[in-house]
């Protein structure tokens, strides 16, 4: 593993030498192609359970989701996929970490919509996330774009503003 990381190390101070913003950058970049590859997959071909596609599911995520709005962040923008859930918010000083906010919503969504699809003892949601951090106006502008255009780039509707499961508060 040692070596894995000097190699690693090396290769970053071959390309970008000591620059530490070009080598926050590059990795950046690589994290964004990670994820976009990922999202197609999982817009293309839907992966795992799609209960998020049942109007009552979503509806119930939605809920969810605007519960928290002024209470622990601010609602930026969201979309309910088939099988995942894009959400954009800026996160309100309360003293509660995030994650346990998070915790929250995938707790009360995943119990209402467990009893909605008679099951019991199951994780509705997965354990793990993809978080990242908005940095800028023009990063901000490019997330809300790409979380309002999934179902567009699915093929599911040709204008985001079809698709009953988003949402954007413009500011």
């Amino acid at each position: 593993m040692m070596e894995e990381k000097q190699t690693a190390n090396t290769i970053a101070d071959q390309q970008f030498g000591h620059d530490a913003s070009a080598r926050a950058k590059a990795f950046a970049d690589n994290n964004k192609r990670y994820f976009a590859r990922f999202d197609d997959l999982l817009d293309m071909r839907p992966l795992g359970p799609v209960w998020l596609r049942q109007p009552e599911i979503a509806n119930v995520v939605s809920d969810a989701i605007r519960y928290h709005h002024e209470r622990d962040y601010i609602l930026r923008a969201y979309c309910i996929m088939a099988n995942h859930v894009h959400v954009l918010v800026t996160i309100l000083d309360t003293g509660k970490p995030f994650m346990a906010v998070m915790k929250s919503l995938k707790g009360v969504s995943s119990r209402r919509c467990n009893t909605l699809l008679h099951r019991t003892g199951m994780p509705f949601w997965q354990s793990e996330s993809y978080d990242h951090v908005v940095w800028n106006d023009t990063e901000y502008k490019n997330v809300v774009a790409y979380i309002l255009n999934n179902p567009v780039k699915a093929g599911l509707v040709e204008n985001w503003e079809d698709w009953p499961h988003s949402y954007w508060e413009e500011r």
